[in-house]
């Protein structure tokens, strides 16, 4: 990996493209002006944040289903 004193150089920075992570403001913003409705449909999530939850999502152009979930990781394999 190399040093961040060398990355971070302004003049490096402005050499960035941008990368898939790029569409994610794009779609925050396309929510936002659109007026997406988000809802918690299932949360089965414990304390330590552990099981799953599904989202309904509405937007303009119809409803999307988005489902998350997460499982305990041993010590070892984090």
């Amino acid at each position: 990996m190399r040093a961040p004193k060398h990355v971070m150089r302004l003049f490096r920075i402005g050499s960035f493209h941008q990368t898939r992570i790029s569409f994610a403001r794009t779609l925050i913003r396309r929510m936002a002006q659109e007026g997406w409705q988000i809802t918690a449909h299932e949360k089965r999530l414990d304390r330590n944040g552990i099981g799953r939850i599904i989202y309904r999502i509405d937007t303009p152009r119809g409803p999307l289903t988005f489902s998350g979930f997460s499982n305990p990781l041993a010590p070892s394999e984090r």
